[in-house]
């Protein structure tokens, strides 16, 4: 795996020039993935397969499998050595065990610290669909509930088959004349959407009866993450205003793919490179805001407006005020694993606080009392006076 290039240089645009006044901070990061090539896969590959095969060698595991075939099952087993191994009965060393990267090189490109504006919504989305059972699906549904699927797969059978009656009669109790009445007008009805719409609804409105849908929520996925933030830039300073320049022009660049092309005269373009990565950290003075955290994003709209309340220009034909809206998507959505790693972080940064805090209020406290003490005041005054 590459070395992650850092950045030593600091960001290259920041807004405002000071940042003593506000101490809330979005920095921006853009990040470049490294493209997969077969022989940057085969580099990464490498390595895993022969820790596999020192392995087995060592447990004295017996393994007639071609390399072809060992690489297979490491990929079926998401690059886990240690379960690859296990397949052939050998044990990878703990030494020897190694976190999987998750691209083969992230590289950090430039860095854009803005302040952090108002509200700031983190939404969180998960997508459901109404699906129609019908009255077999609904009875399945309720075998396979009791436990019993031989009696889902008869229904489901049934249903097939016509036998629609026969399941209706054993789901409702339907057993009397009556009942038996019930079902037939309810066959007849469920029979009609079967002969197109005009004989349908004819059929319905005869009978007076319309199928239940037995319309359930099911769950479809996750919603993408999506994130906008608003900035007013109104520079006090020349330095301010080319820097606002410089950071909407960084953003506009930042949203495009590159193209590539056949090469030579002529050319002719082919496709698209992927846009940077934006990697997004919310600060404090200087710390992580746990509240606030993001996956790796990608830009998808960038909004500029250019003196939104006055038609005024600065001498050097710069203007005086400029309205800044970005709107980022998480580059995949969250699961239950990555809001475990989000609220560790959260629980763990605020325990940190509260710690801090406390230590700070029991040292001004015994300052306080202290100094009350030199003063000639007993124990008990001291106590009293401190609460």
């Amino acid at each position: 795996m590459p070395v992650q290039q850092s950045i030593s240089s600091g960001p290259i645009y920041t807004y405002p020039n000071n940042q003593e006044d506000y101490k809330g901070q979005l920095l921006f990061t853009t990040v470049r993935p490294e493209p997969v090539t077969l022989e940057s896969l085969g580099d990464a590959i490498a390595p895993l397969v022969a820790k596999i095969k020192n392995a087995i060698k060592n447990s004295s595991a017996a393994s007639g499998d071609q390399e072809d075939s060992l690489i297979n099952k490491l990929i079926a087993n998401n690059f886990d050595i240690a379960a690859t191994a296990a397949e052939y009965g050998a044990t990878i060393p703990e030494s020897e065990l190694t976190e999987k990267s998750e691209d083969l090189g992230n590289y950090d490109l430039e860095q854009v610290l803005l302040y952090l504006p108002q509200s700031i919504l983190m939404p969180d989305q998960a997508s459901y669909n109404p699906t129609d059972l019908g009255v077999v699906g609904a009875g399945a549904e309720a075998a396979l509930k009791s436990g019993n699927v031989a009696s889902a797969l008869g229904a489901a059978a049934a249903g097939i088959g016509g036998g629609i009656k026969s399941i209706i009669d054993g789901v409702s109790g339907n057993t009397g004349t009556d009942g038996a009445s019930n079902s037939g007008m309810i066959g007849m009805a469920m029979m009609g959407g079967m002969l197109g719409q005009g004989i349908g609804g004819a059929l319905k409105g005869a009978t007076r009866i319309t199928p239940n849908p037995n319309t359930r929520m099911l769950f479809q996925n996750v919603g993408v993450r999506s994130f906008t933030f608003d900035f007013d830039f109104i520079p006090v300073s020349q330095r301010e205003a080319s820097d606002v320049r410089g950071i909407i022009q960084w953003f506009r660049y930042n949203l495009y793919p590159e193209i590539i092309t056949t090469g030579g005269e002529g050319t002719l373009p082919l496709a698209y490179r992927f846009p940077n990565f934006f990697r997004i950290k919310a600060l404090y003075d200087g710390n992580d805001i746990p509240e606030i955290d993001f996956k790796d994003c990608y830009l998808q709209n960038v909004q500029t407006t250019l003196n939104s309340t006055s038609m005024s220009m600065h001498r050097d034909g710069s203007f005086p005020e400029t309205k800044l809206t970005l709107t980022f998507s998480e580059s995949q959505p969250l699961s239950k694993a990555d809001f475990g790693e989000m609220l560790a972080k959260e629980n763990g940064q605020y325990n940190a606080r509260t710690r801090n805090n406390v230590s700070e209020v029991n040292a001004s406290l015994g300052l306080r009392r202290a100094r009350a003490l030199s003063q000639g005041l007993t124990v008990s005054e001291v106590n009293a006076s401190l609460g």
